[in-house]
């Protein structure tokens, strides 16, 4: 921990506890005051080294303090007001830093992984089966739908100008076509839309149009109708 830069210092105290002191031996007195705050118990020679030419001051100011030897065995003199309030001072600021490291500690949001919770799960994966039941019906039922409505397939069939027979012969061809992709199907009659639309485009559309047979009847008609009438105008060839 860094050395704590300020300390409290009571006035009143230091006022009556420096009374009878001239305002010369005040000034000494803070200065070895100051000293130990930031060096610790100062040694003799460190006390003439502060006072300098003032030692004469070191006579009165030597109550203000005590004696003790430190580890390396030199005799040094505190303050013993001094050694308090500085530990005082020491153990209020270790308080609020744990206060406040506390205080971030909490307030800093903790990030917990959110697993997904997996719907009809239990152990006995009973629910999971249930599931898979009732998507295998639903989805059978939807393809039974989609190829027995009638009407939607009559209004399929006018819109694309397409036969009943070739229709239904597409749709059983789209089911196996999406069976065997695996791909899931919302609504068939409009999968079955974009299928057709993209899959039957150009050569393969006119294979299966009502006008395509129609034309091509018709113009076999048209054909047989026009030899029939060359013959007619050339009735000499009959002969040959």
């Amino acid at each position: 921990m860094a050395k704590d830069p300020a300390m409290l210092w009571y006035w009143n105290d230091w006022t009556g506890g420096t009374m009878t002191l001239t305002r010369h031996q005040k000034g000494c007195y803070i200065d070895l005051l100051a000293a130990q705050f930031n060096q610790g118990p100062l040694s003799l020679e460190q006390v003439k080294t502060l006072l300098g030419t003032d030692q004469a001051s070191w006579t009165v100011l030597r109550a203000k303090f005590k004696k003790k030897v430190n580890s390396d065995g030199i005799e040094v003199f505190f303050n013993e007001r001094m050694v308090t309030e500085k530990e005082k001072r020491r153990l209020f600021s270790k308080k609020q830093t744990e206060k406040v490291n506390k205080r971030w500690q909490k307030d800093t949001p903790v990030y917990t992984p959110v697993i997904p919770k997996i719907e009809n799960e239990n152990e006995n994966g009973i629910e999971d089966e249930n599931k898979i039941k009732n998507d295998f019906v639903n989805t059978n039922s939807k393809k039974e739908e989609f190829l027995t409505n009638q009407k939607w397939k009559e209004q399929f069939c006018m819109a694309k100008n397409i036969q009943m027979a070739a229709l239904e012969k597409l749709q059983k061809e789209f089911i196996i076509d999406t069976d065997l992709k695996g791909e899931f199907v919302d609504s068939y009659k409009r999968y079955f839309t974009n299928w057709f639309n993209s899959k039957h485009n150009g050569t393969h559309k006119h294979s299966f149009t009502k006008s395509s047979v129609r034309k091509s009847s018709g113009a076999e008609k048209l054909l047989n109708s026009l030899k029939d009438d060359i013959a007619a105008l050339r009735p000499g060839q009959q002969n040959n």
